[in-house]
This record gives structure tokens, sequence and C-alpha cells, in this order.
């Protein structure tokens, strides 16, 4: 499993933090969360992204590593703001901002990217080179996809099967698709 290890004064943006109190797992990621200092947090104030990348990773090596880790993304992608000019957004416009999102709440240094590439208007490749979990991000599309699709659309996120992902080794971007119906 990668451990990321960000330099001094990177921080992310408390607004999206109380994804660990409010997921599916809570009762695996509140009490690690809180041993990092990730609970009650002011959503408008900067935190140091090193606690949050050192919680992820003590979660990852928990017995329920990937449902708390998808669980946790999930939240995000349902809690995200979205730029006020964007007036009933689809997943599709989601996507393609998604990197100018993650840049948004992140400070202080170089936190990597999300790529969006559109293979069709119903299925998107995205390519993270980001500092978070693989399981994480997938979490967030997940999310993002119930959030931003009509109620009741089917739809799939999974990982490229000709890719080896970065937490089980890899040495690229992580390369995830989403597609619906």
């Amino acid at each position: 499993m990668r451990k990321v290890n960000l330099p001094p004064g990177v921080e992310t943006l408390g607004q999206n933090l109380r994804a660990f109190t409010d997921n599916l797992m809570h009762d695996d990621s509140f009490p690690v969360a809180q041993k990092y200092g990730l609970v009650d947090l002011n959503p408008h104030e900067w935190y140091p992204a090193q606690s949050l990348l050192d919680c992820l990773h003590e979660l990852l090596n928990s017995p329920n590593s990937t449902l708390n880790m998808v669980a946790i993304g999930m939240e995000i992608g349902k809690i995200v703001p979205m730029p006020p000019n964007m007036t009933d957004p689809k997943l599709g416009d989601v996507l393609m901002i998604w990197d100018g999102l993650y840049q948004y709440l992140h400070r202080g240094g170089d936190v990597g990217k999300i790529t969006c590439q559109k293979v069709d208007d119903k299925h998107y490749t995205l390519l993270l080179s980001d500092i978070y979990p693989d399981d994480f991000s997938y979490g967030i599309i997940y999310g993002y996809a119930r959030r931003f699709l009509p109620r009741g659309s089917k739809f799939t996120v999974y990982y490229d099967e000709n890719t080896v992902c970065r937490d089980k080794g890899g040495n690229g971007p992580t390369i995830i698709h989403v597609s619906w119906a």
C-alpha cells in the first residue's frame, strides 16, 4: 500500500472533512478521524493535508479498508460544493471540472491532478495522479454518479483492466471508468 508524504504547508479546506463522520462506515472512520483531529472542523478553514493522508493510511490498514475508503469517498461525492454558476449540473459536466474542484480544495503545494477524458456521452475515463487512495477516489466517482445522474439511472464505476492501480504498485496514474445507460 503506497503512503504519500507531503511537504509541510500543503493544506486542505475543512469543507469535505465531515465525510469522515457522516458516512456509511462511520463506526470505523470516526475514531480514526478523531485521533488525527479531523472532527468538528470549520468548513471554511484550512487544515494540514498530511493529517488527512495519515488518517486515510491508517484506515487503509484496517480490516474494512476498501469499504471505508469507498464510503468516505461516496460522502465527499455527495457533499462537495459545485461552482455557483453550475445550475443543474450533469455527471459529465462535473467530471470535466473535477480537477478544478480538487485544486480549489487544496493549497500550499503540488497535490497532483485529475484528468477526465470523455469517451462518449455516457462514458468517461478518469486518470488519477492525485494524493488520495484509489478506492477513496472510486467512492467519489460513485457518489458523483448517484448525485448527478437522473434518479434510478444504472451506472458502472470500474478500474481499467489494462492498468495497475497506484495502490497496487502501478507507476502511472490510476484509471477509473464510469459509464451509464
